[in-house]
C-alpha cells in the first residue's frame, strides 16, 4: 500500500491546514464550523461529512473538493458536464477559430482560486488569454 492510498480525508485536511499555517480554530472560524467538528474530521471520527461541509473546508483551504478526497480533478465536473460558462467559452472560441484543445479545456477546468472558478464565459476567455500570453 502506498502513502497516497493510506491517506485519509482527515489527514489531507490536516496537512493542507498546516501547510497554510492555519490553526484549527482559525480555519473553523473562517468556514463557520465548530473547531470540535473540524477536529473530528481531521481525526477521522466524523464519518460521511455532507457535500456542504466538504465545500466549506475546500474553499477555506483554497483547494477543490476533489483534492480533499484524494482525487485528481477530472475532465468533467461531478455531474458529468463542464460548467456551462466554460462550455460557452469553448464553443465561442472554437467558432471563432481559436485552437482551444481538449487538454486546454481540462487545464482550465482544474484551475481554482480559493476553491472557486470563473463564473462567466468572458471570465474564462480572459483567463485563457492570460495563460496563453504568459506561456508563449
Amino acid at each position: 500500500m502506498t502513502v497516497a492510498e493510506r491517506e485519509t480525508l482527515g489527514s489531507r485536511i490536516r496537512a493542507l491546514r498546516q501547510e497554510r499555517g492555519y490553526s484549527l480554530r482559525r480555519l473553523a472560524g473562517e468556514i463557520d464550523l465548530s473547531p470540535g467538528y473540524l477536529s473530528q474530521l481531521e481525526r477521522g471520527e466524523a464519518e460521511n461529512p455532507s457535500k456542504q461541509v466538504l465545500e466549506k473546508v475546500a474553499e477555506g483551504l483554497g483547494v477543490h473538493v476533489s483534492r480533499l478526497l484524494g482525487e485528481e480533478p477530472g475532465q468533467y465536473s461531478p455531474n458529468g458536464k463542464l460548467p456551462p460558462a466554460l462550455q460557452d467559452f469553448l464553443d465561442e472560441a472554437r467558432t471563432r477559430g481559436l485552437a482551444v484543445s481538449d487538454a486546454d479545456a481540462q487545464m482550465l477546468l482544474a484551475i481554482r482560486y480559493r476553491g472557486r472558478q470563473p463564473r462567466t464565459s468572458g471570465d474564462w476567455a480572459l483567463l485563457y488569454d492570460l495563460i496563453a500570453r504568459i506561456v508563449k
